[in-house]
């Protein structure tokens, strides 16, 4: 629910370890699709009788699908990294989005879980009494 705002808050470094775990696993996800793609063209082919060298065919199906696991394995750890650095960017924006909408961290782990609940409520429903008790105090 908070996603832009604490993209808008958090530092360079942080936004851009987010982007580089996204695109590493985009990157991995479409060698993975493009290669089952093209294995289902040539099993099409093979299944139709189509193919003018069926063996050939054949054999590129199934040099087809080993890198295909491949990228799947490499995809899966690629999401580790991103997940990661998701994490990094929720642990270290929360002060700085806190401080961003004029709210104040609670002392308690439980009652901050409850302020960022009422700030998405705020957020996707409008406006709220219950971000008052987390309000800033004004200067």
């Amino acid at each position: 629910m908070l996603w832009h705002e604490l993209n808008a808050v958090v530092s360079e470094p942080v936004r851009e370890q987010v982007e580089d775990g996204r695109t590493n696993v985009d990157f991995f996800v479409s060698l993975l699709c493009g290669h089952v793609l093209v294995a289902v063209a040539a099993a099409v082919d093979l299944i139709a009788g189509r193919a003018d060298l069926p063996w050939v065919t054949a054999g590129a199906l199934a040099g087809l699908l080993v890198p295909a696991v491949v990228w799947y394995r490499v995809a899966v750890v690629a999401t580790d990294e991103w997940a990661g650095a998701v994490r990094a960017m929720v642990d270290l924006g929360r002060a700085p989005l806190a401080a961003a909408m004029g709210l104040t961290l609670p002392v308690r782990l439980a009652d901050e879980r409850e302020m960022w609940r009422a700030t998405g409520d705020f957020v996707g429903k409008g406006p709220t009494d219950a971000l008052d008790p987390y309000r800033a105090r004004p200067q």
